[in-house]
């Protein structure tokens, strides 16, 4: 069996492109038959250095500079990449498991539709966003920053400025999801399966495919985590955020909170807000990204880690690493990360989008030296990274 995994990007630069390039070696260190194939380069290093078999389209995405037109037009249909994959799929003798990832910025609906004439071909999708439903990803209005309940490609969301830059992208998304959501519609009973990375996605992934098959997998990418309850000193008082600063993951809303509440927080990421909160906020620090040894310390030794979006999210790995390491979560109820820390008591929920409920939680968290996370009897946290490339293996073969 030869097992293509597909991906925009040959390097990490997100959630998706990390779970694509970590299954690929993992895949391979464990002697499967591996190719990793993207859009646009350079390849990890690891995959370089373990020689894994890798197909790179030489294809820069980028929607900005002279690069632009070429990447809009290609994100539609790109003709590269499905000749390049076809090719790869037609040489096989054996059964081949195509594995999408991210797809809709560079290697386009193109790279759905195809037949084996040898072997049997098997396709799977990890929902790593909510592209494959809404045009803008999110189902989030991004304009006026809230969650969009309008219906994916009705006349509301047809007419809706929701895009984050402008309403001619947004006409340039609804063209894209139109091509992207018809190749979907046709390959009804191509798909084999749909990969849900938490239970809350999966329902709204439901809502809008009632007849697909799914599975709820979640990206579980650390070591295994700590069994039993753990009594963590956490006398390092300061709450921290890990991600992008952008205006919907709600990283303003943490640093008011901590300004107004009187606590130290920790910014780990950048992005667009990052200036201008930097300036705002002298109670909050900005450390860039930080590697994951670096990070992990972070978990350690933060009061908790703080989920402020404003997005539904689909799962947000930063949870899970956070539930790795045993440390408190505070994050917005009727979001993927709320359920999660709902259901198995890993931290506190609070209203979504609002600074004052959220201050009241983190001084719930403060009053309390030690906090305790039992994981003992809870099969899904101790899900880990070897576990959950089993569980792939598993899927592939069945």
């Amino acid at each position: 069996m030869k097992i293509i995994i597909l991906n925009d990007y040959g390097h990490r630069n997100g959630g998706a492109s990390e779970v694509a390039i970590e299954s690929a070696i993992s895949l391979y260190k464990r002697g499967k038959n591996v190719h990793f194939f993207f859009c646009d380069g350079p390849p990890d290093e690891e995959i370089i250095n373990l020689e894994i078999p890798f197909t790179d389209l030489n294809q820069k995405i980028s929607f900005s500079g002279k690069e632009k037109y070429i990447s809009l037009f290609r994100s539609l249909w790109n003709f590269k990449a499905r000749s390049k994959l076809k090719n790869l799929i037609h040489l096989e003798d054996t059964s081949v498991v195509l594995h999408y990832h991210n797809w809709l910025k560079g290697l386009s609906p193109s790279v759905l539709k195809f037949n084996q004439k040898r072997g049997k071909l098997k396709k799977i999708l990890t929902i790593h966003d909510y592209s494959i439903i809404c045009p803008n990803g999110g189902l989030y209005n991004y304009k006026k920053n809230h969650i969009c309940h309008y219906k994916p490609m009705g006349w509301k969301c047809i007419v809706s400025d929701c895009d984050k830059n402008s309403y001619y992208v947004k006409t340039y998304r609804l063209l894209r999801h139109f091509i992207g959501s018809q190749f979907l519609k046709i390959l009804k009973g191509e798909i084999n399966l749909m990969i849900s990375v938490s239970n809350f996605s999966d329902k709204i992934i439901h809502q809008h495919f009632p007849k697909q098959e799914t599975k709820i997998l979640p990206t579980i990418l650390t070591e295994p985590v700590l069994i039993g309850p753990k009594h963590i000193n956490r006398k390092n008082d300061f709450f921290l955020y890990i991600g992008r600063i952008s205006p919907e993951k709600g990283v303003d809303i943490f640093c008011s909170a901590c300004e107004a509440g009187g606590f130290k927080g920790v910014v780990v990421g950048s992005g667009e807000l990052e200036e201008n909160l930097r300036k705002k906020y002298k109670s909050v620090s900005f450390l860039g990204w930080k590697n994951r040894s670096e990070i992990n310390q972070l978990l350690d030794s933060c009061s908790a880690l703080i989920i402020p979006s404003r997005l539904y999210e689909t799962q947000g790995l930063v949870a899970f690493e956070a539930m790795a390491r045993n440390c408190p979560i505070i994050a917005p109820k009727d979001t993927a990360p709320g359920e999660a820390i709902q259901k198995y008591k890993l931290g506190i929920i609070f209203k979504i989008g609002s600074e004052a409920d959220l201050i009241l939680k983190m001084n719930d968290v403060e009053k309390n030296e030690y906090y305790d996370i039992d994981t003992s009897s809870n099969p899904y946290l101790r899900l880990d990274k070897k576990s959950y490339i089993d569980e792939l293996i598993e899927t592939y073969n069945s």
